[in-house]
């Protein structure tokens, strides 16, 4: 068994991780060890990342131990692009100083530095003096700073894999000054010198060209960067439930004006709740149509934020705009109640999916067909369906309800192509005391994959001797009568149910 990772007590008298179990015991016979748990470790980094969004929304765990390039315990960390966050705190000495100090309060001992490029900011973070101290964090701007910053620190800190290391030593290289000092030439011979190690060169040259800035390191974040992301802060932790309602309000009219000038509206927003004892009380709210109004968008909030349990108080909030989309212009109409209906349903529509659930709300929108059953589509509330099309007209009133798929009804007719004169469906027997019609509606001939499953259709609007009211069909016409489909298709007449008046 070997050492996975170790506190700075075990470190100072000579511990290092992969070292074997019994030689450690040699150096500590009252060593304590807990069994490691990687995959336990990882939902916990991963939870301290999502935690980690209060200070920038680009927030992403080290790949390095994915990429197997360094042992476990050297490799746990988070990268945070901060670029442009640091006046929200004060300035970026002030940012790094609150990060600190909350991760102080979670309990965790975490090295902290910044840096122009990743490379640079995670070598200083592990083996910086100042990176071990609080209160003086190494903290560099320029990207000419880097050379001198990196150049008295141990060869660990460029990221190389063991192997690559041990060769490093051999030749008498241990600092990462004097590896950047020496010409590229010298090392790819010393390089191969080993066996035609030449790959192993390749890494180091990359990993130095990574930290100098030569070579730009991409940051997959965890989650994907918002639109627009805003911050509040307090300096005590609050409770109060008309605060946080009041900050969002503030948050989402900043972001709305932001939107707003660029012609663009929130489709999907995040508010978070941060609480002082490390838990993250996210809400996702999703919208029908791009919205610019702060005031309908609290609303959709409102429910959820009352909800929030503040535990031993919040100390940030934020507010994420994570979709947005073009503000559909509205004309101007004579009879404005109208428009403002649409509007109302719109808003009515974002109310019901936010609080009942995204998949249990849906929309009516007409479609082009003259089949009735096609006529129509019904689609996800949080669907943005922009075109909608026009319901075929039609002088012949349609059914209050419409069946989803015709009924077969067992039908009598006093001539073949004339209306029914009783009925029997569900096991009743329907009178028919006055009918209208026939209404004809042909196939859709012009769809191919459609035409051959349908056939001319005649229907009657019939009322029964008990007042019932309904919407019959004969499919299919006699051979006297019959379309080339129809007798294409080789089917007798049928008669179905289609819907009911009211």
């Amino acid at each position: 068994m070997r050492l996975h990772a170790l506190d700075e007590v075990a470190a100072s008298i000579g511990l290092h991780p992969d070292m074997t179990l019994a030689d450690a015991k040699v150096i500590a016979p009252d060593l304590i060890t807990e069994t490691a748990a990687p995959d336990s470790d990882r939902r916990d980094l991963n939870n301290l990342a999502r935690w980690m969004v209060r200070f920038s929304p680009w927030v992403a765990i080290d790949d390095s131990v994915k990429a197997g390039t360094l042992p476990a315990a050297q490799s746990t960390g988070l990268w945070l692009d901060v670029t442009g966050v640091g006046h929200l705190f004060g300035g970026d000495a002030a940012l790094l100083r609150e990060m600190q100090g909350s991760l102080d309060r979670l309990g965790l001992d975490a090295h902290i530095a910044m840096a122009p490029t990743p490379g640079a900011a995670w070598a200083l973070a592990r083996h910086s003096h100042q990176g071990h101290h609080r209160g003086r964090l190494p903290m560099l701007h320029d990207q000419a700073q880097i050379r001198e910053a990196l150049g008295s620190l141990n060869i660990t800190g460029l990221r190389l894999s063991p192997q690559v290391q041990h060769d490093l030593k051999r030749f008498g290289l241990h600092r990462i000054g004097e590896v950047i000092d020496l010409p590229r030439d010298a090392l790819y011979k010393r390089f191969d010198a080993i066996k035609g190690k030449s790959g192993d060169a390749d890494q180091l040259l990359h990993r130095i060209d990574q930290a100098l800035g030569h070579v730009e390191e991409p940051i997959d974040p965890l989650l994907p960067p918002p639109n627009l992301n805003l911050r509040h802060g307090f300096a005590d932790p609050i409770g109060d439930g008309d605060t946080i309602k009041a900050v969002l309000l503030d948050l989402l009219e900043r972001a709305c004006e932001a939107l707003g000038h660029d012609g663009l509206g929130a489709r999907a927003l995040t508010f978070t709740a941060y609480r002082a004892d490390g838990g993250v009380w996210p809400i996702p709210v999703l919208t029908g149509a791009a919205s610019t109004d702060a005031k309908h968008l609290a609303q959709l909030f409102e429910a959820r934020v009352d909800a929030i349990d503040p535990g031993f108080g919040i100390d940030a909030l934020s507010l994420s705009i994570d979709k947005v989309d073009r503000v559909a212009a509205r004309q101007s109409l004579l009879d404005q109640s109208a428009a403002n209906d649409e509007v109302a349903i719109d808003r009515l529509m974002d109310r019901l999916r936010n609080r009942l659930g995204t998949g249990r709300v849906t929309r009516w929108r007409a479609h082009e067909s003259h089949l009735p059953e096609r006529a129509e589509h019904w689609y996800p509330a949080a669907w943005n369906v922009a075109a909608q099309s026009k319901a075929p007209p039609s002088d012949a009133p349609r059914p209050i309800r419409l069946f989803p798929h015709p009924e077969p009804v067992e039908a009598l007719a006093e001539v073949p192509d004339g209306p029914p004169i009783r009925f029997a469906w569900r096991g009743t027997t329907h009178r028919i005391k006055r009918a209208e019609g026939p209404e004809r509606i042909a196939p859709e001939w012009w769809d191919a994959r459609r035409a051959l499953d349908t056939l001319t259709r005649d229907y009657y609007r019939v009322e029964s001797e008990a007042g019932q009211r309904f919407w019959l069909y004969r499919e299919g016409l006699y051979p006297s009568d019959s379309s080339a489909t129809d007798a294409a298709a080789g089917h007798n007449p049928r008669w179905y149910l289609h819907g009911l008046f009211a």
